[in-house]
């Protein structure tokens, strides 16, 4: 078959290369001049930056993980233990945040793990039912100590939506739960590890992680790149891209809420569904210092507002000694806006970071050689309450006119690398 795969970001790479394997001719339409979409990387004055923020490897699947690893050669990966702090009252609290209580002041350790047995009892003896909205099931499973300290400010910042209009149906594999048992020694000082899957993660030893995208892409035959979709249509089992293009199949990574722009007559009730289902972008800002981290983080989660307007910084130069000039280290930082949102000026942006950043001494701004920022449209999909509903209108209408979505925001789905490669491999057995 000839089969048109329509976005060239990790998910139309990997499907791409699964269809092609299969011995189909496939053709990869991107609209940028490079490939990798979030997962590009830039190089400013020898400062590597992954634009979407920093990206790791790592997966509970040993099999896709191996698979990753191997496509550059699993000697041109840096292993690394996680070392992620939270920055909680001028103080670097553990990551996660209920394996860190030992690290508060001792009163808000105690209201914290005071919070985590009352919900562990309310569920466990009361027999409380789940809620189903995000900003009650995170006191129903943290309890009110931990949900007002961390859990409710950072999501609250992370997702810029109300947390009450977030479903759950996403929680089991985005958020992690600690045994209150572990809970319990972290409070009194006995140390535990959550999110153990998390504990390791790989990054790319060179070139940031467009390296990961390069080597997926290598060995794909057809790639049109600064080539956008602007119309695309079926005409008698044919579709038809730019109004010339025959191809037998066509699977679409772009994001569902830009298909009317390219597929016409779509029902207005399908139009105004697909104007529903929500998003973030994010803004991506690199800070690269004349001097060396005395540290070795992998993230700073920053919770509150008062904590400036990034949620993550990520030690990018921690990760790869090659991601900074020798003897320099370096920050990126990602700030979120609600979808359909465009960020006020970048030098802005960057100003009121570096201004809290130079404020709580994570850096001193006089170190600064170079920043660098890039706005994403599409970052996160936001899991809204209605998002079932609204997914299952849209998927009967591509089921309609036989146009096969997949990705993160094909299917607004909140995956990971190794999770778009597994499903990626899933998907190609079972449409082809």
């Amino acid at each position: 078959m000839k089969i048109a795969v329509l976005g060239g970001g990790m998910s139309g790479i990997t499907v791409a290369r699964q269809l092609q394997e299969k011995n189909h001719e496939v053709h990869l339409f991107e609209a940028r001049s490079e490939l990798g979409g979030l997962c590009r990387s830039r190089i400013v004055d020898g400062f590597v930056y992954d634009l979407g923020g920093g990206h790791i490897v790592n997966s509970k699947n040993n099999k896709i993980l191996n698979l990753i690893l191997d496509e550059l050669g699993q000697d041109l990966w840096y292993k690394h233990e996680r070392n992620a702090k939270i920055f909680f009252k001028g103080s670097y609290v553990k990551y996660p945040f209920e394996n860190g209580l030992d690290d508060l002041p001792k009163e808000d350790n105690f209201e914290c793990l005071l919070g985590y047995i009352n919900a562990h009892f309310d569920r466990k003896f009361l027999r409380k039912s789940a809620p189903h909205n995000f900003y009650d099931w995170i006191l129903y499973r943290f309890g009110i100590g931990i949900a007002e300290a961390y859990m409710i400010p950072y999501n609250q910042k992370v997702w810029n939506y109300n947390l009450k209009h977030m479903g759950t149906n996403w929680i089991d594999e985005r958020v992690p739960l600690a045994q209150v048992e572990d809970v319990i020694k972290a409070s009194i000082g006995i140390a535990t590890e959550g999110h153990k899957h998390q504990s390791q993660f790989y990054y790319p030893k060179k070139g940031g992680f467009q390296t990961v995208v390069d080597a997926f892409a290598k060995p794909l035959e057809t790639i049109h790149l600064s080539s956008p979709v602007v119309s695309l249509e079926n005409s008698k089992g044919k579709w038809i891209i730019n109004g010339f293009e025959e191809f037998d199949d066509v699977i679409s990574t772009l994001p569902m809420q830009d298909l009317p722009k390219i597929v016409s007559n779509i029902p207005p009730f399908v139009s105004a569904t697909l104007d529903s289902i929500w998003y973030n972008g994010v803004v991506t800002v690199l800070i690269g210092l004349k001097k060396p981290f005395n540290h070795n983080y992998s993230w700073l989660f920053l919770p509150n507002k008062e904590n400036g307007p990034s949620h993550r910084l990520t030690f990018m130069s921690n990760y790869s000694e090659f991601n900074a000039p020798k003897g320099c280290s370096s920050i990126i930082a990602e700030i979120t806006y609600k979808a359909k949102t465009i960020p006020e000026r970048e030098d802005i942006v960057v100003s009121d970071l570096i201004k809290f950043l130079h404020n709580s001494e994570i850096i001193d701004k006089e170190d600064i050689i170079v920043t660098d920022s890039t706005f994403f449209k599409y970052a996160y999909p936001v899991y809204g309450l209605k998002f079932h509903e609204f997914t299952r209108i849209i998927n009967n209408y591509l089921n309609e006119i036989k146009l096969k979505s997949f990705g993160r925001f094909a299917s607004h789905s909140y995956w990971n690398i190794d999770r778009i490669v597994e499903e990626s491999i899933m998907f190609v057995d079972q449409w082809y």
